[in-house]
């Protein structure tokens, strides 16, 4: 059954690739079904797996433009890894950082900024924590969780708070671009922004998989609010 659950998350992963949404919106449900079947029968080791398989449906059911659905799939998930960081931070507090990020995006596409400012606040607080451990790796993660911060501030009409994230966000990326001589050119945009609300909206559509969670999806503001 734990097999069967894997092999429908990988094919509402290709279903997606190929573009037929709906049928991979139907297998990632069916997918969850049974991870938490396996869950509630006392394999407490599954619970990773049902995570990551709630992640995966949060992913396509917002692809599919059902964000309510997709909202729900994504706080369960961010429940779940909670308990999960609670127990083993070390393996689990990146997952959760994630799962909190891309929480934040989806709840700001139902029009909730609040809700949306509160998972973005507590992602970059994780994220934080883990950048200290280890700069070079999460340092991306930060920046995208702040991204998603700073624009929920706008959105809420705090926009000096916004752009205090904004500059402080891009002198940290001068000084951590100027300790790397060896950067190349080709890394530069990804990892040396200068602000981070200068574009119109975009979505990241986050790749799904069973073994792994999605990166945090950015959320850049409109031109209006990036206007302040």
């Amino acid at each position: 059954m734990f097999d069967l659950g894997i092999s429908l998350s990988n094919l509402a992963a290709a279903f997606s690739e190929l573009g037929k949404p709906a049928e991979a919106v139907a297998l990632a449900q069916e997918a969850v079904s049974i991870h938490r079947q396996l869950a509630r029968a006392g394999h407490g080791r599954l619970l990773p797996d049902l995570a990551a398989s709630l992640v995966n449906l949060a992913a396509l059911s917002s692809k599919l433009g059902r964000a309510d659905e997709a909202r729900v799939a994504a706080e369960e998930a961010v429940a779940i890894y909670l308990g999960l960081a609670n127990a083993n931070p070390d393996r689990f507090l990146p997952d959760l950082a994630a799962a909190l990020s891309n929480l934040a995006a989806l709840v700001a596409d139902v029009g909730v900024p609040a809700d949306a400012l509160d998972a973005s606040d507590q992602a970059v607080t994780i994220y934080r924590q883990l950048a200290e451990i280890s700069l070079e790796r999460y340092r991306p993660d930060l920046a995208t969780s702040l991204t998603n911060l700073g624009t929920s501030l706008s959105e809420l009409g705090r926009p000096a708070e916004a752009w205090l994230i904004a500059k402080r966000q891009s002198r940290s990326a001068v000084t951590w671009c100027s300790s790397r001589p060896a950067a190349t050119s080709r890394s530069l945009p990804r990892h040396c922004p200068t602000s981070p609300f200068t574009s119109a909206r975009r979505r990241v559509t986050p790749p799904t998989c069973r073994t792994g969670i999605p990166r945090p999806r950015v959320r850049s503001c409109s031109p209006d609010h990036a206007a302040g």
